[in-house]
């Protein structure tokens, strides 16, 4: 039923002339190759076109005779000297300008979507921008200015994944107060966030994930305090390989409804604030190979905490006790000397790792009586085979290898 009907909306616009120019739509491969080889071929009647055959000849004057042109996606890679004003979508990959000033007047644009483009910055100058809504310019390598979205006070979704070359954003996007979902993975020269960005205070998802996504931002240095505004109904944050991060402001205890939170590589993170205490929907604390961090917040309890990753925290001293209802937990490689005997009355401890732990001491059964899956060092197990009968497994870890040893089952 699809294939009749796009066949039937061919037809329907083959009939409008002998003229493919001449056409509200060009959707026709060949057809549209055609018409953008030729200067003269296209007509202010054409409203649309979508293409994405490879690699065709365009010329760089197609689109001038094009005044009423309103949709448009590409997958070329050659330049245009002129667009429609009229342009509301604007799709083109590849697109290999430096900047949009083939769009002199965007005031109409909705949409506007280049993947891999070999766009520096957007526009040169101010440009309205009241009607933009949508700007996904993943994978653009060498954008280093956005300042042009200063304008773009109707903003919802902004994805600069992939934007390695990209520094700063302006100040200005804070005035984009309706934005959603901003996507700034990969963007690994982000040196930091505007505090402006807590205007935004309808940000709440990536990918209907609900993420502030600023993963591998390795140049990422600082978040702003009022960060805290922008994500009061964030599920998840990820932080993990901004190995510049150094901390956190204490605004982030303003996300309640927090529920998953990783900081995995942020290698220069020295401290988490004592407002993390203040996120009771938080499942999941990730902060493996954060090798500055040397303690965690005392005194609070994170009722909902279930899974506890602090792997290769080299300069953890402390055992962590934030929240007596782990299930997994995730030591090793940390510098822990002891463990408390109130992890006895852990009641859902199930996994414990503590493998590769050089200044951890000896310690008795009732530790880890609740325990089902439990690693240590060799050398450490002078008591470990006295643990519960609860226990199902137990990792051994020798110096370079790691082996599982199961008790030995009764013979009947």
């Amino acid at each position: 039923m699809h294939d009749l009907l796009v066949q039937l909306g061919r037809d329907i616009v083959r009939k409008q002339s002998s003229e493919p120019g001449q056409r509200r739509f060009l959707v026709d491969e060949r057809e549209t190759c055609e018409v953008l080889a030729d200067d003269a071929a296209g007509s202010g009647n054409v409203i649309g076109i979508m293409f994405s055959g490879g690699d065709v000849n365009v010329s760089e004057r197609a689109f001038e005779g094009m005044s009423n042109l309103q949709f448009l996606r590409l997958e070329v890679e050659r330049a245009a000297s002129y667009l429609s004003r009229k342009l509301r979508l604007l799709e083109w990959k590849y697109f290999p300008m430096t900047c949009l000033d083939c769009i002199p007047n965007p005031e109409l644009l909705v949409e506007l979507i280049m993947h891999d483009s070999e766009l520096e910055k957007m526009w040169e100058g101010t440009k309205p921008l009241s009607n933009l809504k949508w700007v996904d310019l993943r994978y653009s390598e060498n954008l280093k200015d956005v300042s042009s979205l200063s304008t773009a006070t109707s903003l919802e979704e902004l994805s600069l994944s992939g934007c390695s070359s990209l520094v700063e954003l302006p100040s200005s996007i804070g005035n984009a107060i309706h934005l959603k979902m901003l996507d700034l993975s990969g963007c690994s020269s982000l040196v930091e966030l505007p505090s402006s960005i807590g205007n935004a205070i309808h940000l709440k998802k990536l990918d209907l994930s609900g993420c502030l996504y600023l993963s591998k931002c390795s140049s990422l240095v600082k978040l702003p305090s009022s960060i805290g505004n922008a994500i009061r109904n964030f599920e998840e944050l990820d932080f993990s390989d901004c190995s510049s991060l150094v901390g956190v402001p204490s605004s982030i205890g303003n996300a309640t409804n927090l529920k998953r939170l990783d900081f995995s590589r942020c290698s220069s993170l020295v401290e988490l604030p004592a407002s993390i205490g203040n996120l009771h929907k938080l499942e999941t604390l990730i902060l493996e190979e954060c090798r500055k961090l040397e303690a965690l917040p005392v005194n609070i309890n994170l009722k909902s905490l279930t899974t506890l990753d602090l792997t290769d925290c080299s300069l953890m001293k402390s055992f962590p006790e934030i929240s007596t209802d782990i299930e997994y937990m995730y030591l090793a490689g940390t510098a822990i000397k002891e463990v408390p005997s109130s992890i006895s009355l852990w009641p859902r401890l199930h996994v414990l790792h503590m493998s590769y732990n050089e200044n951890l001491k000896e310690f008795g059964h009732e530790q880890h009586r609740n325990t089902r899956d439990f690693s240590l060092d060799q050398e450490k197990l002078s008591s470990f085979w006295s643990c519960s009968q609860r226990m199902q497994r137990a990792f051994v870890t020798p110096t370079a290898s790691k082996f599982i040893i199961r008790p030995t089952r009764r013979r009947l």
